[in-house]
């Protein structure tokens, strides 16, 4: 189902969008929006601003981080080897992810979970 992704601030009591929902996207590479099946229990990085979120992009699975303060939205998948990720758990700066495509077997694969350590593209 397609979301948008919205903070609730505690001490302010209210409430701000950080992704709205996109209608169509500009290119064939631009984000098209979120479209979440599940959260994993734990998805949130240390800093407290930042979600990693497993989301479908065309026709693959790719992990997207969320920056909750600054509203952007940067994909972290190396998706040239893997056509699908998934989050599987965040802790402390660790990031557990799954991958997989239709020519290589699954895999789990344990990365530092801050943005600096994937290639990425930032929307």
């Amino acid at each position: 189902m397609f979301l948008f992704f919205i903070v609730y601030d505690w001490t302010t009591k209210t409430t701000s969008v950080v992704v709205d929902v996109v209608g169509r996207p500009d290119t064939a590479d631009s984000f098209p929006g979120l479209f979440v099946e599940n959260l994993p229990v734990r998805c949130w990085a240390t800093d407290n601003k930042t979600v990693y979120i497993s989301t479908t992009w065309r026709s693959t699975q790719r992990i997207v981080a969320v920056n909750v303060t600054s509203k952007s939205v940067t994909e972290i998948s190396l998706v040239e080897s893997y056509a699908t990720w998934a989050v599987e758990d965040v802790k402390d700066n660790f990031m557990l992810a799954r991958r997989s495509s239709p020519v290589k077997s699954g895999q789990l694969v344990c990365r530092c979970s801050a943005i600096s350590c994937f290639s990425s593209n930032v929307f």
